[in-house]
């Protein structure tokens, strides 16, 4: 690998860290956020997903206008926006300032995502592809094994608001070496105009679609219409337009790109809030302290992090595919331990199986983000990034979803101080029911991808 191609890697994986270590402390701290604000369960999921939303919206988009302006810029911008947006979190005087802030952070980090990947699968060449990506994937498999232990430290000892200040910090250093490396690069603008109203479509259908599976009332049903209706009408619009925000085509007869990005969208949705889930466990029920609660869940993302890095090399010889597809019906494997769990589950039960979690995330994450940006050709880079950047914080946001309704049957509108040991525990028994049925068509949509023929 090039000395160029190193700093390349070295900026991107310094943001692919920056996310998730903010996405991974902050669950940490919301029994502290919930005691300062005095919030319910409700409220103290949507300081989460207000993040994930916002990013689901402007992903897209973002990807599709870096292709055509500069991914450089655009992923300056972010870090910019992800910065500020933090300072905005750490002085919050209030539930509703914070989750303001957040929403700001979730377009920041729209920014990022839509563009590092991207990065990547332009400038580095394809026999080192999948070495960067697993590496890549390391950086955010780092962030989110930090991120528990750091975010318990922080909370536990400075407060809460010490994670955003934390992030301001490696905002700073990642901005500066940005800076450094993409002054060699100069990248030509596109004449093309950029699809506004597909973009606008785009984001009301994803904005409808996730307060529907959000909120419990009379309200998501149409809610779930409007989204239905708004996804016909963006998918024949996209199509006849001549510089779609959204290329619906990468879809049509690529069945490689098409199942590998529904496997990362069921993987993040019978993943993601398992962090959410033990947060709340290990120190309302259990009664742990933040900091011993973090360096319980470290070992999922450890295991992670290893496995990413090592998996990512073994995508560049063998099929992603297979190693994908292996991957999934792991994490599937060891959700069914998390849907026996009591107030008395022996802790080392628990770590054996978000170990085997991390080690299957390890196989999956790398491996898949190889097969979709190695099918479709270095031009569309851009939207394929936004696209399964997409497809993973909708997988977030559908995840914490799923996870709101669980507590909303189960506890209520009950503050979460105050909320009853035995309805929480059932509330999380019945979502890992639900992610471990999503973790099966999670397992069959990489399987079909693994046996889709590639990209000549």
């Amino acid at each position: 690998m090039r000395d160029e191609d190193r700093l390349i890697l070295s900026a991107t994986t310094i943001t692919a860290f920056m996310t998730p270590f903010m996405g991974s402390s902050i669950n940490l701290a919301i029994p502290a956020m919930g005691l300062e604000f005095s919030g319910s369960v409700l409220l103290l999921s949507w300081i989460v997903s207000a993040y994930l939303l916002t990013s689901a919206l402007f992903i897209v988009p973002m990807g599709r206008f870096a292709d055509m302006r500069g991914r450089w810029k655009v992923f300056e911008a972010g870090i910019l926006l992800f910065a500020l947006s933090s300072l905005i979190c750490m002085l919050a005087p209030s539930a509703a300032v914070l989750i303001l802030g957040r929403i700001v952070q979730g377009i920041g980090s729209a920014m990022i995502f839509a563009t590092a990947v991207a990065i990547i699968a332009v400038h580095i060449p394809r026999e080192h592809r999948g070495y960067a990506l697993g590496i890549n994937v390391a950086g955010v498999y780092l962030g989110t094994t930090l991120g528990p232990f750091l975010g318990g430290f922080l909370t536990e000892y400075f407060g809460w608001r010490s994670l955003f200040l934390f992030t301001i910090i490696i905002s700073v250093i990642a901005m500066a070496m940005t800076l450094h490396v993409a002054k060699g690069f100069k990248e030509e603008k596109s004449a093309e105009k950029f699809d506004t109203l597909g973009s606008v479509i785009y984001a009301a259908m994803i904005l409808s679609a996730m307060l529907a599976v959000s909120i419990i009332s009379q309200a998501s049903i149409p809610l779930f219409i409007a989204a239905v209706i708004l996804f016909a009408a963006f998918y024949r619009y996209e199509l006849r337009h001549e510089n779609p925000v959204f290329q619906i085509k990468l879809f049509r007869g690529n069945k490689r790109f098409t199942y590998s990005n529904l496997a990362a969208l069921i993987n993040y949705s019978s993943t993601f809030a398992i962090g959410f889930f033990f947060s709340i466990y290990l120190q309302t029920v259990r009664g742990f302290d933040p900091m011993i609660s973090g360096m319980l869940l470290i070992s999922q993302p450890v295991f992670q992090m290893i496995f990413s890095i090592y998996l990512g090399k073994l995508s560049d010889k063998y099929d992603s595919g297979m190693l994908a597809a292996f991957g999934m019906g792991l994490i599937t494997v060891s959700l069914i331990t998390f849907i026996f769990i009591t107030a008395d589950t022996p802790v080392w039960i628990l770590m054996i199986a978000l170990c085997i979690t991390g080690i299957g995330y390890g196989c999956f994450s790398a491996p898949n983000t190889h097969t979709v940006m190695d099918s479709v050709e270095d031009r569309s880079s851009g939207v394929a990034s936004g696209v399964l950047s997409t497809m993973r914080v909708s997988g977030m946001m559908i995840s914490m979803a799923l996870a709101s309704l669980v507590f909303s049957i189960g506890v209520g509108s009950a503050v979460l101080a105050e909320a009853d040991h035995t309805a929480l525990v059932s509330s999380i028994n019945l979502g890992f029911i639900l992610f471990f049925f999503l973790g099966i068509i999670g397992t069959c949509s990489a399987l079909i991808s693994y046996k889709s023929p590639k990209r000549a």
